[in-house]
């Protein structure tokens, strides 16, 4: 198990400091935050980096410490993922996880299918004299 480590809230406050400095200094960059469709009314995207909250209005374009536009970026694309994965179980028919068993069965299904003739009659390859 992990050790727990106490932080006061000095040593609290020093770090929020230095990350807000740090943003301040960064290179900033412009981009566009849409609406989430997750939560279509939320207005404005939420953010933390090291604890520290930030926030930016939606469906406009914004200027951002780099760090930040990479997190958001990050972040829909997680969503993204997720939501293509999630997609998959929507379709009301599951997911199959591991080997495919029905596979076995649909190709024994398959043989047997192949092995009628157009008269519906067993197929067993013999010639009749």
């Amino acid at each position: 198990m992990a050790k727990r480590v106490q932080v006061t809230e000095t040593e609290l406050k020093a770090e929020a400091s230095k990350v807000n400095r740090i943003l301040k200094n960064e290179k900033k960059v412009k981009i566009f935050i849409p609406t989430d469709p997750m939560m279509p009314g939320s207005l404005t995207y939420y953010g933390f980096i090291n604890g520290v909250p930030f926030s930016y209005p939606r469906n406009e374009i914004v200027e951002v410490p780099e760090s930040v536009a990479m997190l958001i970026e990050n972040n829909a694309k997680a969503r993204r993922i997720a939501k293509a994965q999630e997609a998959e179980y929507q379709t009301g028919a599951g997911k199959l996880i591991g080997p495919d068993p029905r596979g076995e069965a649909l190709a024994n299904a398959r043989a047997i299918l192949g092995a009628v003739n157009a008269d519906g009659a067993l197929d067993t390859g013999e010639t009749e004299e």
